[in-house]
Formats: C-alpha cells, structure tokens, sequence
C-alpha cells in the first residue's frame, strides 16, 4: 500500500534488528558535529561502532546492516544534487547549528545504559554524551574540533576505564 503512494517500504521479519543498525549508523552524528560534516572520522565512526556492537554481543542483541550497502536501501533511497540548496547535514549538526536540544543521549546515550544495564561500560559513547551536553551549554558551532582533539578526547576516556575497570 506505501509503496503504491510512492514510500519505499518492505516488511521485515525482525524490525528491531533494523532499528539497532540504524542506532549504529547514527552513533556517528556527534562526531559530524563536533568535527563538522566535511570531515573525514571514519576511524573514530569505526572504534564507535565496535564499542556498540560488543555491547549487543553481550546483551544477545542481533542487529542488520541498514547503511548504503543495503541494497534495499540502495533502490529506495537516492541522494542527488538540488540547485541552490547546500548539502544536507546529520541531524545532530543542524540541532546544533541551530542551537536546539541534541540527540546524543538517545543515540550515544542507549549504548551507554545497556552497557550500565550489563555491568559495563561504554567509555566512547558516554564522551561524546558529555561532548554534546557541552557544546549545547557553550552553544558551540559545528566543526569546533580537530579529528586529533576528538581523538584524544576518546582515547582518555577509554584510558580511565581501563584504569577504573
């Protein structure tokens, strides 16, 4: 019936598999915020997303590759150039270019409660929630960080959770 009004839909037998990847692609939205949407994190987006998938391993959690390499995804969904209009940016960036309440805690922040939930920890995800709530409070611009502030950032923190551990 979507599909017949022009919404791409397909029905999936385990949706919540699809949603816990989609949580995955969007772990990296405060990353794109912080460092500004041109830049390239794909090492830190990677050590994210490990962090999150050893989380669900240990929560039993499946999830399902949502990203561009789905090819469902592929046949429904194109980007394309709009004349005039400059290129969209990730949610969290225009929250934030817009000086609006974040997401981070319902994306990077879910990682960090079912890892307390399990006895763990998520030192990666729970940064970049304190990052957030730290550009929200000094109303920080997009793109204020280097990829090397970022990563240090990350690497202190996932240093004291050793430490701490």
């Amino acid at each position: 019936m979507l599909n017949d009004v022009g919404f791409g839909a397909f029905p999936v037998p385990d949706v919540m598999a699809g949603k816990y990847g989609k949580l995955l692609m969007n772990l990296s939205n405060m990353l794109n915020a912080a460092l500004g949407p041109e830049t390239d994190s794909g090492e830190l987006k990677s050590r994210l997303k490990s962090e999150a998938v050893a989380i669900y391993a240990a929560a039993g959690i499946t999830w399902r590759d949502v990203s561009s390499k789905d090819p469902r995804r592929q046949s429904l969904m194109k980007i394309v150039e709009v004349d005039g209009a400059d290129k969209g940016m990730a949610s969290t960036t225009q929250s934030l270019a817009r000086c609006q309440s974040l997401e981070t805690d319902y994306l990077n922040g879910e990682i960090v409660l079912l890892a307390r939930l399990l006895g763990q920890t998520a030192p990666l995800n729970e940064a970049l929630c304190r990052l957030a709530a730290d550009f929200a409070l000094q109303g920080a611009a997009p793109g204020q960080m280097s990829v090397q502030g970022l990563t240090r950032l990350l690497d202190d923190a996932a240093a004291k959770a050793v430490q701490s551990g």
